[in-house]
């Protein structure tokens, strides 16, 4: 079961995090209601499905993330399309005002 998507952006993230996939995995447990920035948003890849965006400060650098549930029922699983650097502009509607992170988002 893909996990995450194996887009080259995503593993040229990886290589710069020095993270594997099960690594990159893990992090996306600690997602914070402070890293959200977008969604629930019609997703691309499923019809029926949605995407909730984040960025995350992952050994100082921004990662946005897009997750997504790949599968509904009793196989329901989430699949993280996004695990890359910031391309656009974003922001964070539940940060903390003291929180110093950036503003970019895919």
């Amino acid at each position: 079961m893909e996990l995450l998507s194996r887009r080259e952006k995503n593993r040229a993230t990886l290589l710069r995090l020095e993270f594997t996939t099960r690594s990159a995995v893990a992090e996306l447990a600690h997602l914070r209601p402070e890293d959200y920035i977008g969604g629930p948003k019609a997703s691309e890849i499923n019809p029926r499905g949605v995407v909730w965006e984040f960025v995350r400060s992952i050994k100082d650098i921004p990662v946005y993330i897009k997750l997504t549930v790949k599968e509904y029922g009793p196989n329901e699983n989430v699949l993280c399309i996004s695990f890359h650097e910031p391309e656009r502009e974003y922001e964070k509607p539940y940060a903390r005002p003291d929180a110093a992170d950036g503003g970019e988002e895919e």
